[in-house]
């Protein structure tokens, strides 16, 4: 049997303007071409051309999906003589993709075997 979990401590209510910027961050992350581009940066520093081209998109379309991730704080931009990297800011990106992606990924395990189960009776 599975031990009750602990009540988190009790903290004041989150403020609006807060919480609006928590708000971001999540529709930043909304968008399947974000999701890859972060999952490429997550190997290291790249060139909005690379990025482009590793995830199949424009380099227009790269660069306003880019645009979104900086605004919320998720990627860093810096010049490197005429080209312009792209990283992840710190290492919440990585942190958040690995918590969201295990979840994910045993949801749909559990899923799955559920289906082969019914499948199979």
């Amino acid at each position: 049997m599975a031990r009750p979990r602990k009540a988190p401590a009790r903290r004041d209510r989150m403020p609006d303007e807060l919480m609006a910027a928590v708000a971001a961050q999540f529709r930043a992350l909304g968008d399947v071409s974000r999701l890859r581009l972060l999952e490429l940066l997550l190997e290291g520093p790249r060139s909005v051309t690379e990025l482009a081209e590793r995830a199949g998109l424009s380099h227009q379309n790269a660069s306003k999906h880019l645009a979104v991730l900086s605004a919320v704080g998720l990627v860093a931009r810096r010049r490197d003589g005429a080209h312009v990297l792209y990283a992840t800011e710190g290492d919440g990106p990585e942190r958040l993709c690995a918590i969201v992606c295990e979840r994910v990924a045993a949801r749909v395990a559990r899923e799955h075997a559920s289906a082969r189960r019914y499948l199979a009776g």
